[in-house]
């Protein structure tokens, strides 16, 4: 694992002026927080109360959207915005930039609400943070020495993509289209969990661990990646089909033993560590619950909530508080 890898997780020196706008994690990270809460409480009252109507419809989809291109978004941002400095020296978003972002994020969750909008407009400050954020990006990923930094440009363009496909479906009466879309988005998010894993558990674990020899050989990261792009191409529009249900096992398998050959008993001992081990096994067990689901074996809810809840609910907490700490200027 690179020098550059720790990096993100390092302290900047940072400009005079509000704290909060200094580093890209601070107000994102905060912001993601609050709407887990927010977002995970509001989705318990309107199941619970039986509410068959919210901004986007029927109430999963509202849950479903808020979810993925609201707090997954908010951490991606977050710790994109605060990495893409430390991989490249160069300066992502502070200040005013900042809050412009968390301003148009923030405002994507509230303006739905409102119903004198005319529909299209809240639709459209969604839809424009992905591109907001790429922008921002841009400068200091194609700066960074390490060439493959830039795919996240194009994930987060899909992403973008893959919103305004929600939003045309939810908006036109096309449950398929949004449904399609909002499964794309979490192959995309899952993804984003995998290739960053692969970057960082063996490095944290090794630098945690001083005996531990985490092993990542090349192709089994490249295995277990084009699997899952595979998956990704796949599932959105072959939900129940025996090639999805292969493919997905296939990854489930190959991302066990990527995570095996980064396992040592002492990691158990690190909570900050063993939460994102955990959180990956979670990824495995999602993708093999899919397989099953696909095959038409189980119900698709169980393999959807161990991809979201286990695998990228484990992941965010842990990134968040390491890269809290990170920036903390403690050890």
């Amino acid at each position: 694992m690179s020098e550059q890898t720790n990096k993100s997780t390092q302290t900047l020196k940072t400009a005079p002026g509000w704290a909060l706008l200094q580093l890209g994690f601070r107000p994102f990270f905060w912001l993601a927080a609050v709407a887990a809460v927010v977002l995970v409480a509001g989705w318990l009252y309107l199941w619970a109360s039986g509410a068959v109507a919210t901004p986007y419809g029927a109430p999963q989809w509202w849950h479903l959207h808020e979810m993925l291109f609201g707090f997954c978004i908010a951490v991606i941002a977050g710790f994109l915005l605060t990495a893409a400095s430390n991989w490249s020296g160069t300066d992502t978003a502070s200040g005013g930039m900042l809050a412009l972002l968390a301003i148009v994020w923030l405002l994507g969750r509230l303006l739905p609400w409102f119903a004198v909008l005319p529909r299209w407009l809240p639709a459209v400050i969604d839809v424009a943070f992905l591109p907001l954020l790429a922008g921002t990006l841009a400068r200091a990923l194609w700066a960074s020495p390490q060439k493959s930094n830039r795919v996240f440009l194009a994930l987060l363009l899909t992403m973008a993509a893959s919103n305004v496909a929600f939003h045309l479906g939810v908006n036109t009466d096309l449950p398929l289209l949004a449904q399609r879309a909002g499964t794309l988005m979490l192959c995309l998010v899952i993804l984003t969990v995998a290739w960053l894993s692969g970057r960082v558990l063996p490095f944290f674990t090794a630098r945690a661990v001083p005996d531990s020899t985490p092993q990542s050989p090349p192709w089994l990261g490249r295995t277990a990646t084009g699997l899952l792009l595979m998956w990704a191409a796949l599932w959105p529009f072959l939900p129940r089909h025996w090639l999805t249900a292969a493919i997905a096992l296939a990854a489930a398998v190959v991302h066990v033993m990527r995570l095996y050959r980064w396992h040592h008993p002492a990691l158990w001992r690190i909570p900050i560590l063993a939460v994102l081990h955990v959180a990956y096994g979670w990824l495995a067990l999602g993708l093999g619950l899919v397989a099953l689901a696909a095959a038409g074996l189980s119900a698709l809810g169980p393999a959807v909530h161990a991809l979201t809840m286990g695998a990228i609910g484990g992941f965010t907490l842990g990134m968040m508080t390491r890269v809290s700490l990170g920036h903390s200027g403690r050890p």
